[in-house]
């Protein structure tokens, strides 16, 4: 960081940019920690490993810590904007829910952990504004792919592919294929950042060329193993890869790239329209080809079981809703009187709603879900915004939204988003990302002068 201010203040006329100093040590401390916070959310990923989720809350408290130390002191902007401002209602609405929850120690753990991701969003808004420490980010969590990518690889080589293990044989990184697939849906869109940017303009030809293969082969090796998961999440993980893929098509040629958008969004449509009519769904059966073990039709009649346990649960949730972590204490009051079948999924244990939406409108009520529902439209009202202005999101903000779309469509029926702890952070980390990434002109310039002065 050092060289890169030494670099702007050279050039006459042009400032530092904000927070860019050499005292600005809680800053970095700051980003370091946000950036251990980001490497440690897949260890996170399966309850079966529970010194994941200490160590995400730890990192998590050390980087609000410094984070607020640093906005003290000037070096971050303080000022929480409007989707900050939403998301700090959010916190101090889970928090009252937290006090009156029925269950403390379930509402004080899964409080904790969305506190923190809500948190951890926040500080990446102010913290990663700068484009040569936004590539740096990018490139960590790229990094991280690449990890999670060769952790898959070992398994599948020594025979332990645990994508598909039982919970408690805690043998693997990820407990359970649709939290695994759900992580990915956010991954694959990061792989494919590093493949196609090769990072920031002004790193050296090699360093460029090494993202660009880690993000290629770790794209290759999650985007094949997502075969094996048995997940219902798989579609829209291919739904991110696509997304990715078409706007980095985009950037290269604007013809290709809407060609290749029309194309992925004309097969999501028809997938939407097959699941209308049972004829469509043995169509979609045969498609998948396996890769699930269980038909579309016996899956919708499970989580539409699921999702009438669901709205009683928030009919009757009250203004705070039952509080964090506590559906799985007041599910069991409006399961069926009996099974349908020898599994039913309703009528056994359900320890989550299995939908985003209804997760926080039981735990949290009609007002969280509101202000939960506010905070993506605006995260999503981002790029609108850039494209009246006349401004433009850079491609790290821009691959973000193409693994946050899809994890919110598949939050209709899994609770990636709310529930599973490293998706959850990354979510909120990448929504950070994708507020703070609007470029204005001088941004733009800023961009360019820095390229002159680091040429590759």
């Amino acid at each position: 960081m050092s060289g890169q201010v030494a670099s702007h203040a050279g050039l006459p006329g042009v400032a530092a940019p904000a927070g860019l100093s050499g005292r600005s040590r809680w800053r970095q401390a700051a980003l370091l920690s946000l950036a251990g916070a980001a490497a440690w959310a897949p260890l996170a990923q399966g309850s079966a490993f529970d010194g994941g989720r200490a160590g995400l809350l730890l990192l998590t408290a050390v980087t609000v810590l410094t984070f607020t130390q640093a906005a003290a002191r000037g070096e971050v902007p303080a000022r929480p904007g409007v989707w900050g401002g939403v998301t700090l209602a959010l916190i101090g609405w889970i928090l009252l829910g937290a006090f009156q929850a029925q269950e403390s120690f379930g509402a004080q753990q899964q409080g904790a952990l969305l506190i923190g991701a809500l948190l951890l969003g926040l500080s990446a808004r102010a913290l990663l504004t700068d484009p040569l420490v936004r590539a740096r980010f990018g490139a960590l969590l790229c990094g991280v792919v690449g990890v999670m990518a060769a952790a898959v690889v070992l398994q599948r080589l020594t025979g332990g592919f645990t994508l598909r293990a039982d919970p408690a044989a805690a043998t693997g990184l990820y407990y359970h294929p649709s939290h695994y697939a759900g992580f990915v849906t956010l991954a694959l869109p990061m792989a494919v950042w590093g493949l196609t940017t090769g990072g920031h303009a002004s790193w050296k030809r090699r360093s460029r060329l090494t993202l660009r293969v880690l993000g290629g082969v770790s794209a290759v090796i999650l985007a094949a193993s997502l075969a094996f998961t048995h997940s219902s999440s798989l579609p829209t993980a291919l739904l991110a890869l696509g997304l990715a893929a078409s706007a980095a098509l985009w950037r290269w040629h604007r013809w290709a790239g809407a060609a290749a958008l029309s194309v992925l969004l004309l097969g999501a449509g028809t997938g939407a329209w097959l699941l209308g009519s049972a004829d469509g769904q043995r169509r979609l059966d045969r498609l998948m080809g396996g890769t699930q073990t269980k038909s579309v039709s016996r899956f919708l009649q499970e989580r539409q079981a699921l999702w009438t346990i669901d709205r009683q649960a928030a009919a009757n949730a009250g203004v705070l809703g039952v509080g964090p972590g506590n559906f799985i204490h007041v599910a069991p009051q409006y399961r069926p009187a009996r099974a349908t079948g020898s599994n039913d999924h309703a009528f056994g244990f359900v320890n989550y709603a299995h939908n985003d939406y209804y997760q926080v409108a039981v735990e949290h009520g009609r007002t969280g879900v509101t202000l939960y529902l506010l905070i993506l439209l605006l995260t999503l009202w981002t790029p609108l915004r850039a494209l009246r202005d006349g401004r433009r999101m850079d491609a790290l903000a821009v691959a973000a939204l193409c693994g946050l779309l899809p994890l919110w469509i598949a939050g209709i029926w899994d609770g990636n988003a709310t529930v599973v702890p490293g998706t959850v952070a990354w979510a909120w980390l990448l929504m950070g990302l994708v507020v703070s990434g609007v470029q204005g002109r001088q941004g733009a310039r800023m961009s360019d002068l820095t390229r002159e002065v680091n040429p590759r």
